[in-house]
């Protein structure tokens, strides 16, 4: 049980990651009709799009692959000062203490 119970906040993160990516898909689609945003910002939103994606449902399939892109995903998050860092260091703590990469082949 303590399997279950150690990964349930990275699941839930996750899922988070996965949700942001599916709300992003009509922010995308919006973009792309309005003429006051530029083709960078749209090929940035495809980008974070696929990265949430993809981390989230690496995480969820518990693959090494998935820890990683998440871990490079709460380095990055460390920029975004307060929360950002806070954030990025709870779940950095956790990870490291509960010995998460473990559990991921």
């Amino acid at each position: 049980m303590k399997y279950a119970d150690v990964l349930k906040p990275i699941l839930i993160f996750s899922a988070i990651l996965i949700c942001s990516a599916l709300i992003g898909i009509p922010l995308y689609i919006s973009v792309l009709k309005d003429p006051r945003f530029g083709h960078e910002f749209s090929v940035f939103l495809l980008i974070m799009i696929f990265w949430h994606f993809t981390t989230g449902l690496g995480i969820i399939l518990k693959k090494r692959w998935g820890m990683w892109l998440f871990k490079i995903y709460l380095y990055v998050l460390y920029l975004g000062v307060p929360i950002g860092t806070y954030i990025a260091s709870k779940t950095l703590k956790y990870i490291k203490e509960n010995k998460l990469e473990e559990f991921f082949n």
